[in-house]
């Protein structure tokens, strides 16, 4: 059975919504799917070996527009709260695998999707990305909440472990969301406060999510399907000396 993985995420950025980092197909998910839709023959469709099977990847829920109910695969990013902040990243990945769903049952073709939370681990590219960003503020000193921008951490390993197992899997069907568990930003900072001693991590006192549901297994779909995940200790581990080698974190105070 051929198979097709799409790259996780587009090659999109921040940025103005009218301008062309914002439009969900391109370079994206609608045309990439066109394109290996035509590589399948009849546009993927159609029974026996011709099941064409998508991977993508989008972040999960950012504005939570139902505090008190557990974030599961059936959450969407709030649009309207991440366009009122101009958070246009989350607002092009979400349009990005919209469209993929919606072009998926007009072509009848098979697509499954990662919806992965915080990537924390070794940087692969050069420059800084937005998860990293998160811990490295944090281990200096930042104050901000996350309010609205966090359910959890996953290790980056685990994400590649799940593209993979969802790939090599005919019978995963759906989203599955990719975290090690689902917990407010202030039991996070606490055991990165354990994890890197050394740095003035600083202590929230209140809720940081008021309404997040705190789950084990949020990730129950690809944990039933086998895949372990990594602690969130090595996670931060991982990233914090990936940081410090790239120069972007100072060591931590002896």
């Amino acid at each position: 059975m051929p198979r097709w993985r799409h790259p996780r995420g587009l090659a999109l950025h921040p940025g103005n919504p009218a301008g062309p980092a914002a439009g969900p197909g391109r370079p994206g998910c609608g045309g990439n799917a066109q394109r290996a839709g035509g590589g399948a023959g009849g546009g993927g469709v159609a029974g026996g070996d011709n099941v064409l099977h998508l991977l993508f990847g989008a972040e999960p829920e950012v504005g939570f527009g139902s505090p008190g109910r557990p974030v599961d695969e059936d959450c969407w990013t709030d649009l309207d709260y991440c366009k009122a902040h101009q958070k246009w990243y989350p607002v092009s990945k979400t349009m990005a695998e919209k469209v993929a769903w919606e072009y998926a049952q007009k072509h009848g073709l098979d697509i499954v999707t990662i919806n992965p939370s915080t990537c924390l681990g070794p940087l692969l590219q050069p420059t800084l990305n937005a998860s990293s960003a998160v811990l490295q503020q944090l281990l200096q000193g930042s104050k901000d909440s996350q309010e609205y921008h966090w359910l959890g951490c996953v290790h980056v390993c685990d994400v590649a472990d799940a593209h993979i197992l969802l790939l090599e899997t005919p019978s995963a069907s759906g989203r599955h969301l990719c975290t090690n568990g689902i917990y407010q930003f202030k039991d996070f900072a606490e055991t990165v406060d354990k994890v890197c001693p050394g740095y003035n991590v600083h202590r929230f006192t209140e809720e940081t999510q008021p309404g997040l549901v705190a789950l084990e297994d949020a990730a129950k779909k690809l944990i039933k399907l086998g895949l372990v995940f990594r602690p969130i200790e090595k996670a931060i581990k991982d990233s914090q000396e990936s940081l410090i080698a790239r120069g972007c974190l100072a060591p931590p105070t002896q």
